[in-house]
């Protein structure tokens, strides 16, 4: 079976030999990306080996009605599984969680339920709907506006006119 791929994969690997430029270690990058190729195609044939040859001995057992066995060979899988489920549903928790946050109140119990796309979408819809309004155009905010340099006493005066001086040489 690993033969009738090879072909493939080399001429996969010739035409990107001809797209590369002429340089010393363009052999070298082709003969990696062959072996790469061939390493993914192997490691995608065992994985798909490994579940046949479980799912065989599935079938295997349920026919002897070793059920026993069976059990405890899914229960074993099972508890391998557990912690993983147990991260997936926490990230799944925290992720409802934030995009619940992003909508409305009143909204907040409607979607509740809904599954994490249609939240993303929904949160999505509400952002493109209500946009924030950016300040006006060419405001400065909430700050209020600079004292003239003339107007401070003391210290504050010699780095007002330092700063009104800097500014004068940096145009």
């Amino acid at each position: 079976m690993s033969e009738e791929n090879t072909p493939s994969v080399e001429a996969e690997v010739e035409a990107v030999e001809k797209n590369e430029t002429a340089s010393p270690d363009a052999s070298l990058v082709a003969e990696s990306k062959k072996y790469r190729l061939r390493a993914q195609d192997a490691e995608k044939e065992r994985d798909a080996l490994k579940a046949q040859i479980a799912e065989k001995e599935n079938l295997d057992l349920k026919a002897k009605e070793e059920f026993k066995t069976l059990s405890e060979k899914q229960e074993a899988e099972l508890s391998e599984l557990r912690p993983y489920r147990d991260k997936f549903e926490a990230i799944e928790a925290s992720t409802r969680e934030e995009l619940l946050l992003k909508l409305p109140e009143d909204k907040r119990d409607e979607f509740k339920s809904e599954s994490i796309n249609t939240l993303r979408s929904v949160v999505g819809m509400v952002a493109e709907k209500s946009p924030e309004t950016p300040p006006a155009r060419g405001s400065v905010g909430n700050q209020p506006p600079p004292k003239h340099w003339m107007e401070y006493e003391g210290d504050e005066a010699k780095q007002a006119y330092e700063a009104h001086l800097n500014n004068i040489i940096k145009r």
